[in-house]
Formats: structure tokens, sequence, C-alpha cells
């Protein structure tokens, strides 16, 4: 479920470039700025993540969401080292990113829902069914 949030707020979130505007209008409506930080998904992938969002009732023209497929795929892609956080990310997320298997990437949104929000390695080891030495390995790319 998103959390809406002012314009001002997720502006100071996103870098800088075209497109921009678009996603602030079209994308800022219904999500954070902080949706988008720990997602790196292929051009192909924002794509799709745009025409599902268009299903759903997202409006803007089709010049706004080829900027908005070009912004999000060039700033938070693959290939942008973007860390993936842990409080927000989703379950296909987690899996994907952290190449986790299905129950640790379960435990880990089943923890945050019953504890809250992870703040540290130290909540993050409390998860059971955790590998936590292959986690570690993997500590530049997790964020809090």
């Amino acid at each position: 479920m998103a959390i809406l949030i002012s314009r001002a707020s997720g502006q100071a979130k996103f870098p800088d470039g075209a497109g921009k505007d678009a996603v602030l209008k079209v994308c800022g409506q219904c999500h954070p700025a902080d949706i988008l930080l720990g997602v790196g998904k292929s051009r192909d992938g924002w794509a799709a993540t745009v025409d599902d969002m268009v299903a759903k009732g997202a409006s803007g023209s089709d010049e706004e969401l080829q900027e908005i497929v070009a912004y999000l795929s060039k700033n938070f892609g693959k290939s942008t080292g973007r860390k993936i956080n842990v409080n927000t990310a989703t379950l296909k997320d987690l899996r994907e990113r952290l190449d986790l298997s299905l129950k640790e990437a379960q435990a880990i949104v089943n923890y945050r829902e019953e504890h809250g929000s992870f703040k540290s390695w130290a909540d993050l080891r409390r998860v059971p069914d955790l590998d936590i030495p292959r986690l570690e390995a993997k500590k530049d790319k997790i964020a809090f």
C-alpha cells in the first residue's frame, strides 16, 4: 500500500533529469519516492510496470509515459547500483535483487510486518530462516 507524500518531499529524492517532472506528476500522485530507491529494473521491466500502473488507472500522455520509462530505467535501472531497501522492497525484489529463496524473502517481509522497519543489521539478524553470512556478503546492496 502506497503512502501519499507531497511533491516537494518526493522531489528531493529524485535525481534531476529529463522525465523527472513526468514521474512526479504521474507516479507521485500515489507513490512515495522511497518506493523506487530500492528498485532496479531493466527498461523492459519499467515499461511493464508503467503499463501495469496505466491499467490500474494512472494517466499520462504517451510522451509522458515514454519519459517515465526512460527516466526510471536510467536512474533506477539494474545497472545503477542502487541499494535495495529491505523496509520497502517487495517479496519479488528481495528474491531477485538479493538472490534469496522464497522462504528467506518471505521471512523478511513477515518480520517487518510484525516488528516494524529494520534500522540496522542487528535487526535483520533477528529474522528467522535467513542465511546471515550469505546475506552479509551482499551488504553493499542493502539499505535500511
